[in-house]
């Protein structure tokens, strides 16, 4: 690997060297730690994304957003957006404190 330079075209590499480089080229990939995936948050919009999310009817909805899901609901002016894990975390805890 010593005696290779960048410019030195692939055709004049002995076959020891040419698996020299392409070793060195995985051996760089495989000791690089794995990243964890970025977790996607996953949204839902207005009362019929609420009606959709929890399967209910309108009134239903409204209820859910006014008192149960409050926390996960961002509204400006008209526009409701929803974060889904969150409501979901906050609607199991609601039945849980029922229970």
């Amino acid at each position: 690997m010593e005696n290779i330079k960048s410019d030195t075209p692939l055709m004049m590499l002995t076959v020891s060297q040419f698996q020299a480089l392409v070793a060195s080229c995985f051996a760089d990939k495989q000791e690089q730690p794995a990243q964890e995936p970025i977790p996607v948050k996953r949204y839902v919009y207005g009362l019929k994304g609420i009606c959709d999310l929890f399967g209910c009817a309108h009134s239903t909805a409204q209820h859910l957003k006014d008192n149960v899901i409050t926390e996960a609901i961002s509204q400006n002016g008209r526009k409701i957006i929803v974060d889904v894990d969150l409501a979901l975390q906050l609607f199991q805890e609601n039945n849980n404190k029922k229970a």
